[in-house]
């Protein structure tokens, strides 16, 4: 047995990318950030939380708040 965690899916190293990418363009923002690599790794994201992301983002924008 060992204590090192699995080495993450290639689905797992997608989403951390997209994720990264979204936040470094501040396509979404930090509090959401968990939020899209869990819907992106587990497939579960919908078009609601899509548009959920998006809304957010975009009012932290207009809000000029970043969190």
């Amino acid at each position: 047995m060992t204590d090192r965690a699995a080495a993450p899916t290639p689905s797992e190293e997608l989403a951390q990318k997209v994720t990264q990418v979204f936040r470094e363009k501040e396509f979404i923002r930090p509090a959401d950030q968990q939020r899209l690599l869990n819907g992106l790794t587990g497939g579960t994201l919908s078009a609601e939380d899509w548009i959920t992301l998006a809304e957010n983002a975009l009012a932290a924008e207009q809000e000029g708040d970043r969190r």
